[in-house]
């Protein structure tokens, strides 16, 4: 994501308080740069440099996500909080240079006209009434007729308004590309969270958004209790070519409710997702309402079947149902809704009355 050509982490003196970053942000000359936003990457911990360069950030315990240094029109730059915990840093972002090249895909406003509804479904998802992008005319769209390659860029941080959810989502798209021939979708970006009319959040439509969703599989994955959040996990492997026949991608089910010890392993201080073929991640989904003032769980369920192709990579996997690389992860089925509709911090935890 970044092709800032310097050494940006620079110790200077350490800082008493084991969870604050802080330090100073600047330009390429040298000179304080003011307004920059600094969040925790899918968090909603966020600040923004002063006048004089100056900022501190305390990061709330997190540890395996990163710090994103943000300003329009400069190099968007991270780092992990590994490598800052503790530390005074000094910040110098790049201006983003109009660097004459071949432009193989030119980026339209017919191809804007064209794809804006495609791109909207898969990345805000189907409720396009309470998720909202407000500078949405700011993507730019290029399509690839040869290869069939839909690519989107946003020049600036996307401000996605989320009513059902009650958050504000300033999301930092760094790529986006579908690939119409084989069918697949792939995007990455940083992301920070503002609550909106905290006192007038349904909190039965977060917890419909977290039941079910890669993050809480993720989490019991890593707790050890897929079984006692409601998951089932199946071994899946592809059928080869002369026995699925007709289908080409027929998959077959070899081993059924496989215990997290199969797909779940133990690396240094941490845990990694690893497995050989593909895991078929079932889930009977119960949705809630609120009624008379509490949240009740409804008594029929929606049986949802997902996919994650692993097959031998290797994914380290944390407490907060986040993972390494998150966007080579290839889903399938219901865990492909982690869309802007559905999209929670980090830190959120289901409230039930």
């Amino acid at each position: 994501m970044n092709k800032i050509l310097f050494f940006f982490l620079i110790f200077l003196t350490a800082i008493f308080q084991a969870q604050v970053i802080a330090g100073f942000t600047f330009t390429e000359n040298d000179k304080p740069l003011s307004e920059v936003n600094i969040y925790v990457d899918g968090s909603k911990i966020h600040t923004v440099s002063e006048v004089n360069g100056s900022f501190s950030l305390d990061v709330q315990n997190q540890k395996n996500t990163t710090i994103v240094f943000q300003k329009n029109g400069y190099e968007t730059f991270t780092v992990s909080i590994a490598d800052a915990l503790g530390e005074k840093v000094k910040v110098v972002l790049l201006k983003i240079q109009d660097i004459e090249e071949v432009v193989l895909i030119p980026y339209t406003d017919e191809a804007y006209k064209r794809y804006i509804n495609y791109f909207l479904g898969q990345f805000v998802g189907f409720d396009q009434v309470n998720v909202k992008i407000k500078n949405q005319k700011s993507l730019q769209f290029a399509f690839d007729k040869t290869n069939q390659i839909l690519k989107v860029k946003a020049p600036q941080t996307l401000i996605i308004n989320n009513k059902k959810l009650a958050y504000q989502v300033q999301f930092n798209l760094i790529n986006f590309e579908a690939d119409f021939r084989n069918n697949t979708v792939a995007y990455s970006g940083t992301s920070f969270f503002k609550e909106v009319n905290p006192k007038q959040i349904n909190h039965a439509n977060r917890i419909n958004a977290y039941h079910g969703s890669i993050m809480h599989f993720l989490r019991s994955a890593y707790q050890n209790q897929i079984a006692e959040q409601g998951f089932w996990v199946n071994h899946v492997v592809k059928l080869e070519k002369d026995k699925a026949k007709v289908n080409k991608s027929a998959l077959a089910v070899i081993a059924t409710k496989i215990p997290t010890s199969y797909f779940i392993k133990k690396f240094s201080d941490g845990k990694v997702l690893e497995f050989k073929d593909i895991l078929q991640v079932n889930y009977p989904k119960h949705y809630f309402a609120v009624k008379k003032g509490s949240i009740i769980k409804e008594t029929s369920s929606v049986q949802q079947t997902s996919y994650i192709y692993v097959d031998g990579n290797l994914f380290e996997i944390y407490p907060d149902g986040n993972s390494s690389d998150p966007e080579l992860m290839i889903l399938q089925g219901n865990l492909t809704n982690n869309k802007m509709e559905n999209f929670l911090p980090l830190d959120y935890e289901p409230k039930i009355d």
